[in-house]
């Protein structure tokens, strides 16, 4: 595997961190770092959300941190969107006693993963391992209030207090108090989902990852003219 990735003209990776790990094989400057990229809603539906609502989107399971979100949020309901280890995860709301503020819808995709996002107020992300989750554009693109972790391409994506709130993977009371903070303060809370769904609009877009990508595409192949 080493031999076919220093032959390559060109190696995409997701983040910087990527490109840092890749760099032991590949020459850094043969290295581009390509972000993936999210489909932008055309409104943020940033109005008649449930400001109670938190939301998760991912596979249920310890590297997704799921866990971890056992901190009583007074009144929050949880929205736990995906599978995976889903009976034990729901054990686990249960030995805390929070069972009843947690629903499992499964899977989501199309207009229900739309209505999810659109109509919650909060997205936590307590993950553990990650490159560049497409969730946390996602949720950036919404504009929701984002509470994630320190991992992979996510610093990259969220500036704490900023465009969201970044706390180290597995501190459950840290991003306790991120999300009950997000979910009492409205107007931190649209500070946060504002900038970040400026920062999806800018940097992550379809159009704007085509345009990073045809560039890659004519710079190789004007070394590989001058060759």
């Amino acid at each position: 595997v080493d031999m076919v990735y220093r032959q390559c003209d060109r190696l995409l990776v997701l983040s910087e961190e990527w490109k840092k790990q890749m760099a032991c094989i590949v020459p850094a400057e043969r290295i581009t770092v390509l972000e993936n990229y999210c489909l932008i809603p055309e409104v943020p539906f940033d109005r008649g959300r449930d400001g109670r609502q938190v939301l998760f989107v991912g596979e249920l399971g310890r590297r997704k941190g799921c866990y971890d979100m056992t901190a009583k949020v007074p009144s929050a309901r949880l929205v736990m969107a995906g599978d995976g280890e889903m009976e034990p995860v729901r054990q686990g709301f249960a030995r805390s006693g929070l069972l009843e503020h947690v629903t499992f819808p499964g899977w989501v995709r199309g207009q229900e993963k739309v209505r999810l996002f659109a109509e919650s107020a909060v997205f936590l992300f307590p993950t553990y391992n990650e490159g560049m989750p497409m969730v946390v554009l996602e949720a950036m693109s919404y504009g929701l209030g984002i509470v994630t972790t320190t991992v992979g391409g996510i610093p990259g994506l969220i500036q704490d207090g900023t465009s969201g709130r970044l706390c180290r993977p597995g501190d459950v009371e840290g991003m306790a108090e991120a999300v009950i903070r997000l979910l009492e303060e409205d107007a931190v809370r649209e500070a946060y989902g504002g900038t970040a769904r400026k920062n999806a609009v800018q940097h992550y877009s379809l159009e704007r990852h085509l345009e990073k990508l045809g560039r890659v595409y004519e710079s190789v192949a004007r070394k590989g003219r001058r060759a």
